[in-house]
């Protein structure tokens, strides 16, 4: 699975399993200095050579993106996944995916970015991270729920001992 946050420029997105569990993320980030069209196509060529590159020779199987207003960069993504994948990503809605995996208190402007502000509060490696980063990793959370993508492995007792051990792979 694959989750994206797509801007202008700065984008980031989370592939995870399809087993519901983060894999890895990564972000890209373009000029905010307001450089031209020709800098912000070039971020696109740039954007779909690593994709290619971290994809190679994956099978993805499913694709979200927030839906945002058209941009090149958001274009890129799509037209990567289709052209690779023969998949055109979901597209999220903005509030659909903040109301239904942040809590109350984090989906208000106050706030400021509120999945960045969530991860900070409960003390998650991702509270280091980008709010692009963050809102990927939510819309990520988002398409879990809403394709009923539970976690396949979930230690509910203790394990039984069969045989003496020194050492434990979780």
């Amino acid at each position: 699975m694959v989750a994206i946050d797509s801007s202008k420029r700065n984008s980031a997105f989370t592939v995870g399993d399809m087993s519901g569990n983060v894999l890895d993320w990564w972000e890209f980030n373009g000029a905010n200095d307001g450089t031209s069209l020709e800098d912000t196509l070039n971020l696109c060529k740039v954007q779909r050579n690593v994709l290619h590159s971290i994809f190679q020779g994956a099978r993805v199987n499913l694709v979200g993106i927030e839906n945002i207003k058209i941009t090149a960069v958001f274009m890129s993504f799509i037209s990567f996944f289709q052209d690779q994948f023969n998949i055109t990503p979901e597209l999220i809605n903005n509030w659909s995916w903040k109301s239904t995996v942040l809590p109350e208190k984090y989906r208000s402007h106050s706030v400021g970015k509120g999945s960045l502000a969530y991860f900070k509060d409960m003390k998650s490696p991702y509270g280091n991270c980008s709010d692009d980063v963050t809102d990927s990793i939510c819309i990520f959370k988002y398409m879990c729920i809403i394709h009923n993508i539970v976690h396949a492995y979930r230690i509910t007792d203790a394990q039984i001992e069969k045989c003496k051990t020194k050492i434990y792979l979780v």
